[in-house]
Order: C-alpha cells, then sequence, then structure tokens
C-alpha cells in the first residue's frame, strides 16, 4: 500500500534552526580544519571551498539565532517513512537516521577507498585515510537528520498542524 506524501510549508521561529547551524559550524569548522591541516590537504581544491561553506553557515546561524526577528517559512513532508518513524518517537527517529548516516557513509568509505590505495599499502590502512579525511560528509549526513527532526519539531508546534483535516468518526450501519 502506497502512502499519499503531502508537502506542507509552515512558518516558525528561526531560533532552532538558527541554534542548529551554529552547533554544526562550531564543531565542523575547528574538526575540519584540524583534520585537512593535519593530512596535509588544507588547500586542497575539494576541502577549502567547503570550509568557507560550513563558515558561512555558521555565521548565518548565528544570524537566524541572534538577529531574526520575524517567522521564516520551512517545509516538511508528511506521508513518508520518516515521518512515521518520527511519529513513533523521537529517540529511535534519530537513532535509525543517524545509524543510517553513519552506514551509508562507511559503505561509501568501503568502496572509495580503493582510489586511496597505494603500492604497500594494506586496504585498512587505505580504508582508514579515507574515512578520516572526508569525515565532513558524514557530518553533512547526521547535520541533514538533524535538520530533518527540527522540520518535524518545529511543525508539530506550529498552528498549521492544528489545521490538518481531521475526518469524521466512522459511522455504524445500525438503524
Amino acid at each position: 500500500m502506497q502512502t499519499r506524501r503531502i508537502t506542507m510549508a509552515f512558518s516558525c521561529s528561526p531560533k532552532l534552526i538558527g541554534k542548529v547551524y551554529t552547533c554544526y559550524g562550531v564543531v565542523a569548522v575547528p574538526l575540519e580544519v584540524y583534520n585537512h591541516a593535519q593530512v596535509g590537504s588544507l588547500w586542497n581544491w575539494l576541502t577549502t571551498p567547503y570550509i568557507v561553506i560550513i563558515t558561512l553557515g555558521l555565521i548565518a546561524g548565528v544570524g537566524l539565532w541572534l538577529f531574526k526577528r520575524g517567522a521564516i517559512e520551512r517545509t516538511v513532508t508528511l506521508g513518508g517513512w520518516t515521518e512515521s518513524l518520527y511519529r513513533r518517537g523521537r529517540g529511535p527517529f534519530l537513532a535509525v537516521t543517524l545509524g543510517m548516516g553513519l552506514l551509508i557513509y562507511t559503505a561509501l568509505s568501503a568502496e572509495l577507498a580503493n582510489i586511496y590505495v597505494e603500492r604497500g599499502m594494506a586496504y585498512g590502512e587505505a580504508f582508514g585515510r579515507y574515512f578520516i579525511e572526508n569525515v565532513w560528509q558524514l557530518l553533512v549526513m547526521f547535520h541533514l537528520a538533524i535538520e530533518r527532526y527540527t522540520a518535524f519539531l518545529q511543525y508539530d508546534r506550529s498552528p498549521e498542524a492544528s489545521r490538518r483535516m481531521v475526518l469524521p468518526p466512522f459511522r455504524s450501519f445500525r438503524r
């Protein structure tokens, strides 16, 4: 049976999403600068734009959290597996979505570690090197899971959630 998915737009306070962006930036910026300084690829063509992007995300998060006064509009998709998992419980939702991000990143790292294998290098060493150097991908997956969680949380608190259509109870065929 296929469920019907509905995309709902709602307005909410920017403070919570600003806190999420700020926390992500506070964790990701120093971690990435340290990580890429250690492996010697700080000025790599791929990593430098990422560090700039997460720094801008940190600045935008602080701006949303502390300075934005009006409501912002967000969207959430209702009727999917993520909503049903969120409705069952917040803890299982975070555990499953963060676990899926870790599983996908580990599988991707296991496959792409073949790029790093050089002569005389063991596969495990190449896997570890790829896993550490590209940890930003894992951080992005975790950030998206937490952002989806906050979208459901803010939707439940919004007036639009109470305006959803509620069907009348089923009437029996008694006479």
